[in-house]
């Protein structure tokens, strides 16, 4: 009866389980996400996480060696996805090519702890297990690494971690990028009003660096500042405005009008009209005659947010007001009725109508 018990609770685990959509992993992969042996990972697998029914060692269904295989709930550094104080080391500001560069090293340096601990139970040197890796990891692997790399690698994984197998370069690269004076000048002349080429960016802060004794950047380096270094919403506040930034880059809500009824909700708004056409007339002091004006005419209109349809509109020759607005209003209430809400901008036309009915309402003493 206990027995049965007991199937019955590892099968309603394994329905929990599955049901998370979480993946079970060799120790190979654990050991890497954890940053630890598999030597210890498989530790872990016969001391706690098989009688919690997160670890099971089995063997594959098309034969070859039994192996254990854990659940990534076992441990949250096993998690696919991690915070950043999870992750084996801190990759936040790495490029793709970084990120992967960076574990390919984590991976390289584990086997070849692994295969240093099992050549040393079987009798053999770490030089004789160093020397056997490392010949048959440029056909595993497609990379050259030498002996002196692996030692340098294993003085700093275990003096600071995985953090420290990242590629130095990078470093000085950030370096570079964060603290020069001439990477620095070239993003102060790209980032203004100006809209300088990043061409003339890198001439203007070259020529200053040479007068200043700076170190001179090449072209590709200073473009590639510019371009992944500096964020592109503040490219485009600082270079194009305040309403370039609101159209491109800045945060919005989407509305759904698929839920209003008909005059539930109306908005207003103007546009400046593509034709040119006659406007009035004005005196020709050389000849005494008159002549026409041309210009672009305002579309001034209210429309039913639900129907689309337009209620009330004006077409003048006139800049828009707050006189043109309080027309299109009446004249779209005359015929459709009067709205529950508007939906207005923030325009000194619209604002002075909204002071305007305030002081209808609440006349001034």
């Amino acid at each position: 009866m206990i027995a049965n018990s007991s199937c019955r609770v590892d099968a309603g685990r394994e329905a929990v389980l599955s049901r998370t959509g979480a993946a079970w992993i060799d120790a190979k992969k654990a050991a890497l996400r954890m940053g630890v042996t598999e030597r210890a990972v498989r530790a872990l697998c016969a001391e706690q996480w098989q009688g919690r029914g997160l670890a099971r060692f089995e063997r594959p269904a098309a034969g070859g060696k039994a192996s254990w295989l854990i659940h990534q709930d076992a441990d949250p550094r096993l998690a696919k996805i991690k915070w950043p104080e999870q992750m084996v080391a801190d990759t936040r500001g790495l490029r793709e090519g970084q990120h992967a560069s960076l574990y390919q090293r984590i991976a390289v340096y584990h086997e070849w702890e692994n295969a240093c601990g099992e050549a040393v139970r079987s009798g053999q040197t770490v030089e004789q297990a160093t020397a056997s890796f490392l010949a048959r990891l440029p056909a595993d692997r497609g990379i050259t690494i030498t002996k002196a790399t692996l030692y340098r690698w294993r003085a700093a994984y275990r003096s600071g971690g995985a953090e420290l197998l990242k590629d130095g370069r990078w470093d000085k690269a950030g370096k570079a990028a964060n603290d020069d004076p001439m990477l620095a000048e070239a993003a102060r002349l790209f980032l203004s009003d100006n809209r300088l080429k990043a061409l003339l960016c890198w001439e203007l802060a070259a020529k200053k660096a040479r007068e200043q004794g700076w170190t001179v950047w090449s072209y590709r380096k200073t473009a590639l500042h510019l371009r992944e270094t500096l964020p592109e919403a503040d490219r485009i506040r600082r270079r194009f405005g305040k309403n370039a930034f609101t159209d491109q880059a800045e945060a919005y809500i989407e509305g759904d009008y698929s839920t209003l009824a008909s005059n539930g909700l109306w908005n207003a708004d103007h546009h400046l009209c593509d034709v040119m056409c006659k406007i009035g007339e004005r005196l020709n002091k050389a000849t005494g005659e008159m002549v026409p004006v041309h210009g672009r005419p305002w579309l001034t209109a209210w429309q039913d947010c639900a129907s689309r349809r337009i209620v009330g509109h004006a077409i003048r020759a006139a800049d828009p007001d707050t006189d043109v607005i309080l027309l299109t209003l009446r004249r779209g209430i005359l015929e459709a009725g009067v709205p529950e809400a508007a939906k207005v901008d923030c325009g000194k036309d619209f604002d002075s109508c909204q002071r305007r009915s305030e002081n209808a309402v609440n006349p001034p003493v």
